[in-house]
């Protein structure tokens, strides 16, 4: 089973780690695909500069605030997953 996560960030700032650590720390294969939409905390860029090389993260960033909806569908169209995982910056998977 795969799993395509999609995380949107909109100036997330430190809840945006925790977000996207939980899913790496998690035990299902998963892609993670995480859009920023023109934040301007840089909560995204910090993140790249940890995760950007990490095998099966990748960013994307907006050069406008194209909406929640929209960011998602521009990344969902071309998941090569079984499932989609949309996930907002403030949840934490739990790894039980």
């Amino acid at each position: 089973m795969s799993i395509a996560t999609i995380i949107v960030n909109y100036n997330a700032g430190n809840i945006l780690a925790d977000c996207l650590r939980s899913v790496l720390e998690s035990d299902e294969p998963s892609s993670v695909t995480l859009v920023d939409n023109a934040s301007t905390d840089k909560s995204a860029e910090s993140l790249n500069q940890l995760y950007g090389n990490h095998q099966g993260v990748e960013f994307l960033f907006n050069r406008d605030n194209i909406g929640f909806g929209p960011a998602v569908n521009s990344i969902a169209r071309n998941a090569r997953a079984d499932y989609i995982l949309v996930l907002n910056p403030d949840c934490i998977l739990d790894p039980k």
